[in-house]
C-alpha cells in the first residue's frame, strides 16, 4: 500500500463540459433508445396537456379568492 494519499479529484485532467453539451448528449442518447424514446414522448404530451389546464385553474382560482 502506498503512504502517499490521492487528493486529486475525478474531473481532474479532464475538459469541462458545457450544459449545452450534456443536454444534447442526452438528448441523442433519448432519441436512439427504443425504450426510452417513446417514454420521453409520452411525458412531454402528458405534461404539456396537464399543464395548461392546471395553470388556468389556478388563475380562476385566484380570481374567485380576490
Amino acid at each position: 500500500m502506498p503512504d502517499e494519499k490521492d487528493t486529486s479529484t475525478p474531473d481532474e485532467g479532464r475538459p469541462r463540459r458545457t450544459a449545452r453539451a450534456d443536454l444534447r448528449d442526452g438528448l441523442r442518447h433519448i432519441v436512439h433508445d427504443r425504450v426510452l424514446r417513446p417514454l420521453a414522448i409520452a411525458m412531454a404530451l402528458a405534461d404539456l396537456g396537464f399543464v395548461g389546464p392546471m395553470n388556468l385553474g389556478l388563475t380562476l382560482l385566484a380570481r374567485e379568492q380576490g
